[in-house]
């Protein structure tokens, strides 16, 4: 009698267990989130497209759909529905993007993230859960970012300061050697600032090859801050290149100016003894003319 009360018992128990299970296995879905990126930088922002295919038996209505990654701290980003989403058998409906926000202290390497996903079964209201496996998503460094972004402006600096320096360089060679005193010390305090170039052009050439070792060695950070540091030293360069053209450009009008007056003194120098010259001419004519007559 005992032996026929359990299985009595356990085929109760199966009946219900099959009265339940078909009825939150009979509604599959297959969620889908696709980042923007397979990487992203810390302290990013991006987004995941989300898409639902029905692979159940009867429709269903998406009521919550969350991402959530397995960088530290609360990392939930919840997908805007206004209302809930139907979705008819065999159909697979885009829903929408959930945007998110890279934490700017995530670890760098290799995070995971997965698809939460709360339906129903109408029209009984019958509520299910799903959850998609893990994905990996890659997190990078915030500094190579940076880096990336900068190492094009440190690099037209740089070429930048070695044209100014090489023409101040051109400039001063060509000029020679003034004879006018002022002409003279512009040209001296123009070497003088060409040497200061030369000085801030050699520290950024320094930063910039020190830049490319760190950033060779992944060492973002220490890049980035020699890759300001070429920058930088660059566009000091740079200035003290343009205050040695200024002055050079001094001494060029002050030597232009002396040589002019230079000019002017030799033609006047010479001119008297022609006019003198001249004049004697004419009055030894007049006197010869006089006799005759």
């Amino acid at each position: 009698m005992r032996f026929y009360v359990k299985v009595f018992s356990f085929l109760l128990l199966i009946s219900i267990l099959a009265t339940q299970v078909p009825s939150c296995y009979a509604q599959s879905i297959d969620p889908t989130g696709i980042p923007s990126s397979p990487e992203y930088f810390q302290g990013n922002d991006g987004f995941v497209e989300v898409w639902i295919k029905n692979n159940g038996s009867a429709q269903v209505g998406i009521t919550l759909v969350r991402v959530h990654f397995s960088w530290a701290g609360l990392n939930v980003f919840n997908l805007s529905l206004s209302s809930m989403v139907n979705i008819d058998v065999g159909v697979e409906l885009y829903l929408g993007k959930i945007n998110f926000t890279v934490p700017i202290d995530a670890t760098v390497g290799y995070h995971s993230y997965y698809l939460y996903v709360e339906f129903e079964s109408p029209p009984s209201g019958e509520k299910h859960t799903w959850q998609t496996s893990d994905n990996p998503v890659w997190v990078e460094d915030r500094y190579k970012n940076l880096c990336d972004d900068f190492v094009s402006i440190a690099w037209s600096k740089l070429a930048n300061a070695r044209a100014n320096v090489t023409n101040v360089q051109s400039a001063i060679q060509s000029f020679g050697s003034p004879q006018n005193q002022e002409a003279n010390s512009f040209l001296l305090q123009a070497q003088s600032k060409l040497e200061e170039a030369q000085t801030f052009l050699s520290r950024a050439e320094n930063a910039y090859s020190n830049a490319s070792k760190y950033y060779t060695l992944r060492a973002f950070q220490d890049a980035y801050t020699s890759f300001q540091e070429c920058a930088n030293a660059s566009d000091n360069a740079s200035a003290s290149a343009a205050e040695a053209s200024s002055l050079i450009a001094q001494a060029q009008q002050k030597e232009t100016v002396y040589q002019q007056q230079k000019q002017a003194q030799q033609m006047m120098i010479f001119g008297i003894p022609i006019a003198l010259a001249i004049v004697a001419f004419v009055v030894i004519i007049l006197l010869v003319k006089k006799r005759h007559v």
